[in-house]
């Protein structure tokens, strides 16, 4: 499938879940997987590079069809929610999202500024978990690529925008922190960490070798980039890292606080370590299977 055909399908795709997201969000839940179950679904593409990814991982194979039905569900409950997100409020959060938020406040109140670098993975609800954390109480900032960068931004701008501007409405002041160059990351990300609130961040994808660290992942060399983590070990912010799992209607936020005085380093090593334990356990919830190939094999396995 070429550039063209995947963002027209994309547009087409969220122009149906746009329709469907007017029905009540029980119903919707159910026809939005269904729709991508029977044949619409965007990402469908990817599923023998997906395949690939796992065989390369040396990981023991999930039942494939399970697998890839969860994904694609995944991805059409991540474009429903995306006309949800603004409308989410407290009691959506109570009624189901199950998140330790007494911990989080524990950990930002060891901080000086009671702040956090909150690190996840590339995953369907990330901006979800975003979302959350703000209707929550924190006041949130996140690192983003620019809006413009995706390859399919001619097709998908609008409902980009969206998703973005939806998120942050819960932000509590905070806001996506758009950046096209490395160091206008790490003047963003620097700013963020010297105030109040959570800064996400997102470290598991392949980076230049000028600005990435070197950390196993299975049998792989995750060349992923880490400014912001060796911004929060200098300023003494707390770092954790974490995901949004889902089941059906509801959701579970789950996080491991990383020990402080570890060397960047040490902090990234243990982030992929974490990201081995939740992939075991929920294969198909990462989507950085769509690059894991690309990382160079261990020395020891080349």
């Amino acid at each position: 499938m070429n550039l063209t055909q995947f963002g027209q399908r994309y547009r087409l795709f969220l122009q149906l879940i746009g329709i469907v997201s007017r029905l009540p969000r029980k119903i919707a839940y159910y026809i939005a997987p269904t729709l991508a179950f029977c044949g619409l679904s965007p990402i469908d593409y990817q599923q023998n590079t997906v395949r690939k990814a796992l065989i390369d991982a040396r990981i023991k194979l999930p039942n494939m069809r399970n697998f890839w039905r969860k994904r694609r569900a995944d991805h059409a409950i991540f474009c429903l929610n995306s006309f949800y997100h603004q409308k989410f409020d407290e009691d959506w959060l109570a009624q189901h999202v199950t998140l330790d938020k007494a911990r989080l406040q524990a950990i930002a109140a060891k901080s000086p500024m009671n702040n956090i670098l909150f690190l996840t993975y590339h995953h369907q609800f990330q901006h979800t978990l975003c979302c959350s954390l703000g209707i929550a109480g924190f006041r949130l900032q996140a690192l983003a690529a620019a809006e413009e960068v995706s390859p399919i931004f001619s097709y998908i701008g609008n409902y980009i925008k969206r998703l973005h501007q939806g998120c942050s409405y819960h932000f509590n002041g905070g806001n996506y922190l758009f950046f096209n160059s490395d160091r206008t990351g790490v003047k963003l990300a620097k700013q963020a960490l010297s105030e109040k609130g959570i800064l996400i961040s997102l470290n598991d994808f392949p980076a230049p070798a000028k600005i990435s660290g070197h950390n196993p992942l299975f049998n792989r060399n995750a060349t992923a980039p880490f400014g912001s983590v060796k911004l929060a070990c200098r300023m003494g912010v707390p770092i954790v890292a974490g995901i949004m799992l889902r089941q059906g209607e509801d959701y579970r936020i789950i996080f491991r606080e990383f020990e402080s005085g570890q060397s960047p380093e040490s902090i990234m090593a243990d982030y992929f370590a974490y990201l081995e334990e939740i992939i075991i356990e929920n294969p198909s919830v990462w989507s950085g299977w769509d690059w894991f190939s690309s990382f160079p094999l261990l020395e020891k396995q080349a």
